[in-house]
């Protein structure tokens, strides 16, 4: 017998695996917008290697909001998560017509835009940059993820 899961029963059990990112809205005021599972993509490398395949097979993205300003709760494979403002990150966003473009610079050199589409049925896409200034492995990625509205 073959089971058929949706992506919103993937994303739950995804964000099951890493504590505190299945709540809807926390006691401290913020709200999920938007619930995103792994990412693929390709990303450049700045050491001569150039172009690869990338990606965040187990990686979570959370967009919450609080009044008018953002936070992402990312959580990587290990189980590991952390939110952009506690890392000390600035965020500046705008939304026209249901689309919502977030820009997150962290002091570390790290600079991330995420670009959500308008929802449709409940779900919605990111398409996600990051440029990092990390010694060796300094790269420029692109990626891309599918998102259940929260």
């Amino acid at each position: 017998m073959i089971v058929h899961v949706s992506i919103a029963a993937a994303l739950f059990a995804c964000f099951a695996c890493v504590p505190g990112m299945a709540r809807a809205k926390d006691t401290d005021g913020w709200t999920d917008v938007y619930a995103c599972g792994a990412s693929t993509g390709h990303s450049f490398m700045m050491n001569g290697d150039g172009w690869s395949s990338d990606g965040i097979s187990k990686g979570v993205i959370v967009l919450r909001k609080r009044n008018a300003d953002y936070d992402l709760l990312i959580g990587d494979a290990t189980g590991a998560k952390f939110s952009a403002l506690e890392d000390g990150a600035t965020i500046a966003s705008r939304e026209q017509e249901g689309v919502l473009q977030v820009l997150v610079v962290y002091p570390t050199l790290t600079i991330e835009t995420f670009l959500f589409a308008a929802p449709e049925r409940g779900r919605t896409t990111v398409a996600w940059t990051s440029s990092k200034r990390a010694g060796v492995a300094d790269r420029v990625s692109a990626f891309v993820s599918s998102c259940i509205v929260r």
